[in-house]
C-alpha cells in the first residue's frame, strides 16, 4: 500500500469519526494536526481512530502506540506524519512476519 493510499484511508477514518460524533470536519490535507485541529479529537478518541485505521489497512497497530502525538503528548503530528508512521509500522510488521515465516 502506498503512502497516499494510507493517507486517504486516514482522512476517511478522521472524517468518519468527526461526522459520527456530530462534530465539524474541516478539509483535511497533509498539514492538518488532528490532535490540535479537530474538535474533541483527544486521547479518548485516538484509540478508536487507531483501531479503525488498523482495520482499514489490514494490519495491527499496537494499542500502546499513539500515532497522533509524541509519547509525552507535547508534539502533535500532521496527517502526513501519521501516514508516514503508519507506513513504517506496516513495513516493520511485514518484515517481522517474513522473518518469523523463515524460521
Amino acid at each position: 500500500m502506498t503512502r497516499e493510499e494510507v493517507k486517504q484511508k486516514l482522512v476517511n477514518v478522521l472524517t468518519t469519526i468527526q461526522t459520527n460524533s456530530g462534530l465539524p470536519c474541516p478539509p483535511l490535507d497533509g498539514s492538518v494536526k488532528p490532535a490540535e485541529q479537530l474538535e474533541k479529537f483527544n486521547s479518548k478518541v485516538w484509540p478508536a481512530a487507531i483501531g479503525m485505521l488498523s482495520a482499514e489497512l489490514n494490519y495491527d497497530i499496537d494499542d500502546d502506540i499513539n500515532i497522533f502525538a509524541s509519547k509525552d503528548g507535547t508534539v502533535a503530528y500532521t496527517i502526513d506524519e501519521v501516514a508516514d508512521m503508519a507506513c513504517k509500522l506496516a513495513n516493520d510488521t511485514k518484515t517481522t512476519k517474513k522473518k518469523e515465516a523463515a524460521q
